[in-house]
């Protein structure tokens, strides 16, 4: 159907076909206008109530407090870890160089020594104090010849019963019955102290805290 075919009505209202004049054409529907569109719900953070809305300065202080704890507990048992493993690894360490020295000093049919190093820094208390590490040698009668050393790299204290020098005999006897090394971990770690003993026939035993019986 063609524009020049419309005519409007004399109402105005909507056009009529010329060539079928009882026919009309459809009603155009009007734009709905935005002030007949429904309104949105109003937002609950518009009111300055809810705007200020939130936790008190006690729930604050609470879980302040409460992660200040957790955290101060995983502090001193991650302490208390570390200082204990390295005790072990101390431990476990001077009880192999010993059966080490002792091999040594079998197979090469000769008297050796071991002595605490001194030169890694620390303040040491004494010839007695091994925290530095140790080195086995030749006896100091044949030259004091360095055969091999170990150098401590944890913060351990290993304290010698003797202040002399650990003798070690041509048969692979370790010094005397009732030597010992008392292994101390960091004071911040809370970890107890450890004991390596010398048994007789030089068997080697360790036990928790600072005594052999």
């Amino acid at each position: 159907m063609h524009a020049q075919g419309l005519i409007w009505a004399h109402d105005g209202a909507m056009p009529v076909d010329s060539a079928h004049p009882h026919l009309r054409a459809a009603p155009q529907k009007p734009w709905p206008s935005f002030a007949a569109l429904p309104s949105a719900p109003p937002c609950p953070l518009a009111s300055p109530r809810a705007r200020w809305a939130g936790h008190g300065l006690l729930e604050f202080v609470l879980v302040t407090a409460l992660t200040g704890i957790v955290a101060t507990q995983a502090w001193w048992a991650w302490q208390s870890t570390r200082g204990l493993r390295a005790l072990e690894l101390t431990r476990e360490r001077l009880m192999q160089d010993l059966q080490h020295a002792r091999w040594h000093a079998h197979a090469l049919g000769q008297g050796l020594e071991m002595v605490a190093l001194s030169d890694c820094g620390l303040a040491l208390g004494g010839p007695d104090d091994w925290s530095c590490g140790w080195e086995l040698r030749i006896q100091a009668g044949s030259g004091a010849v360095p055969l091999w050393r170990h150098v401590l790299a944890v913060p351990v204290r290993v304290q010698h019963s003797l202040r002399t020098p650990l003798q070690i005999n041509a048969r692979g006897e370790l010094g005397q019955v009732g030597d010992r090394w008392v292994l101390e971990a960091p004071s911040a770690s809370r970890v107890g102290s450890q004991v390596v003993c010398l048994n007789s026939a030089s068997r080697l035993r360790w036990a928790e805290g600072r005594s052999c019986n």
